[in-house]
């Protein structure tokens, strides 16, 4: 039981950092991406903000939300279309 123990002491944290990123990108879907960002993009809309820096926030948010829907669906068609065999 102590040689286990020895064992667990030796761990190489770098590789326990790449299997949590790994862990980490894989715990959404595309689809929970464009799920988010269309409520953001319609809590937007449905917020009357009339200052300046309220419409610039919009904007960016907008912005954000559009390239993530852009970004989700690409990936979506390369999969499903790209990687068809020319017949």
């Amino acid at each position: 039981m102590d040689k286990f123990i020895d064992q667990d002491e030796n761990i190489d944290e770098s590789q326990e950092n790449d299997e949590y990123e790994v862990i980490q990108e894989s715990e959404h879907t595309l689809i929970d991406y464009i799920t988010a960002a269309y409520y953001g993009l319609d809590a937007v809309e449905q917020a009357n903000m009339m200052t300046k820096d309220g419409q610039m926030r919009m904007a960016r948010i907008k912005r954000k939300c559009l390239k993530i829907i852009d970004h989700c669906i690409s990936e979506m068609y390369a999969e499903i279309f790209d990687n068809d065999d020319p017949e």
